[in-house]
């Protein structure tokens, strides 16, 4: 038997990704048992995504937390990837960041354009851990990203952005 075990995060991240992740993650801490969690997203809900990095990051003292692109980490997908104990992708994987597009029209309620600036402020600090998480500084990595940056795997490892290309051999059945 294996002290690892599998979660797979697919489609859209939102509410009920938080909710799913949250209730497994704790199953799996309880239980003293390290997670691959395979990420196969085109991105979403960018508080969903803060929830589930603020639980990996909570529960990374205590189990290993390691992310794996599987087809695709995009966006709110790829931010979460960035985050695992040990970062990975496989073969045939891409991620994908971008900068905020949090750009208020001026039609927009001053309470909108509110919470525009405070998720600009989040999305800032989370830009800023995942270029420390990649070796890189802060400016040149945003300025990196510029309109996108799509990578495949041996680009995105080239680059710092993971710690390897995933080898099933790895995992147990």
């Amino acid at each position: 038997m294996s002290n690892t075990a599998r979660i797979l995060l697919s489609g859209e991240i939102c509410e009920e990704s938080v909710t799913y992740f949250m209730t497994e993650i704790r199953e799996l801490v309880a239980l003293d048992m390290n997670a691959n969690l395979f990420i196969h997203s085109n991105g979403g809900d960018f508080d969903a995504a803060c929830a589930i990095i603020d639980e990996m990051e909570g529960f990374k003292k205590y189990i290993d937390i390691n992310t794996i692109a599987l087809g695709k980490a995009y966006s709110a997908g790829a931010m979460i990837l960035s985050f695992g104990t040990k970062r990975y992708m496989t073969k045939n994987s891409a991620i994908m960041l971008h900068p905020s597009s949090y750009e208020v029209p001026h039609d927009y309620h001053a309470m909108q354009k509110s919470l525009m600036e405070f998720h600009e402020q989040q999305y800032t600090a989370i830009m800023k851990q995942i270029a420390k998480n990649s070796g890189y500084e802060y400016n040149n990595f945003i300025s990196s990203i510029g309109h996108g940056l799509w990578l495949n795997s041996k680009q995105a490892l080239k680059l710092g952005f993971i710690d390897g290309i995933w080898d099933y051999q790895k995992e147990t059945l």
